[in-house]
């Protein structure tokens, strides 16, 4: 059976989506609801580990970043936060910014990320066009898309897994579950395999980023999440040529995984933290305008994302997720 992780509903009213919402605050559930008004669009996303790696690896290396930068932290807030409500819709990952000096002042959504793993590009681009709509004030956006190699399903009844798995007194442990993947070291390119049944596989990683190009501190405008524009967004190289009269297609989309070609992606990324920098030091002149800036643009100071912990988390992950999806259809199936 195809499990769902992923899905939209239409023709929601906001009176239903306002009692959704209390009701999942209240029952504690882990769903995340994104409410696109306009349209009268309800998604509700089952967050796994696999959707939270990549965005875990970017929060730490904003959370190192945004730490390096020598601005009055008494006086300025700045989180980089998973799974926090805004507006509507609670993103992946949050960059903000806020003045505490004054409680009149909001907090400032400088950047965002999402992933989607094994969800449709459109519906994840529908996702961050209402986002960036409803915050013009972003200036970086992160999207990371993760594909199965095989859409995952559970166990087929009678199948070796089924058989064997569902005859054990008890649910495994983690650490024994796992242990049936055999004794190689774990990687993106070998799915878990557990009693002949595929739990978890990696395609394909790819990574997108966006820029907000213009003031830092003028939200009249919001990202354009359809530009192809290189100045405002990276995501790899497509080219065509001609052999022997035939067009062919080189796709490097794969940006992370199988193929790296993240150079464009992270060359976007830092330019967003740089605007993010940016947006900052704008903040700290409008608290103390006597504050010498010159510190806060120390070229030594550079973001810098560690491929090899995007990778680590995302390996890691896939053993969670498995495990996970075990343990669900263990509960549900007996």
């Amino acid at each position: 059976m195809l499990t769902v992780t992923y899905q939209e509903f239409s023709a929601v009213e906001p009176g239903e989506y306002a009692k959704l919402e209390r009701f999942i605050e209240c029952s504690g559930v882990n769903i995340r609801l994104t409410y696109i008004v306009k349209d009268h669009l309800l998604v509700v996303e089952m967050p796994s580990a696999m959707h939270e790696a990549p965005m875990a690896a970017i929060q730490s290396a904003f959370i190192q970043f945004l730490c390096a930068l020598p601005f009055p932290k008494k006086a300025i807030n700045t989180n980089v936060l998973t799974n926090v409500k805004l507006k509507a819709s609670i993103p992946d990952l949050r960059i903000s910014l806020q003045n505490v000096a004054d409680c009149r002042f909001s907090v400032i959504a400088a950047g965002l990320g999402e992933t989607a793993f094994s969800q449709s590009l459109k519906s994840l681009y529908r996702k961050l066009r209402r986002a960036v709509e409803v915050n013009p004030s972003v200036l970086l956006v992160i999207a990371a898309v993760i594909d199965e190699t095989h859409r995952y399903h559970t166990p087929c009844a009678g199948s070796p897994a089924w058989k064997t798995l569902l005859c054990e007194p008890m649910m495994r442990s983690q650490e024994v579950f796992l242990a049936g993947a055999g004794t190689e070291p774990p990687a993106l390119n070998r799915p878990v395999v557990i009693e002949g049944h595929m739990w978890c596989s990696v395609k394909m990683v790819r990574f997108k980023a966006w820029v907000r190009l213009g003031d830092v501190q003028v939200d009249d405008y919001a990202i354009d999440i359809d530009t192809d524009n290189p100045n405002e967004v990276a995501e790899g190289v497509r080219f065509h040529f001609l052999l022997e009269s035939k067009l062919y297609l080189i796709d490097l989309y794969k940006t992370f995984y199988p193929t790296n070609n993240m150079d464009a992606v992270l060359t976007m990324i830092e330019k967003g933290a740089n605007a993010i920098r940016e947006r900052l030091i704008v903040l700290c002149q409008e608290i103390q305008p006597q504050l010498d800036v010159r510190p806060l643009r120390d070229p030594t100071i550079t973001f810098r994302l560690d491929l090899d912990e995007v990778r680590t988390k995302l390996v890691g992950a896939m053993g969670e997720t498995a495990y996970d999806r075990y343990e669900e259809w263990y509960t549900k199936t007996l």
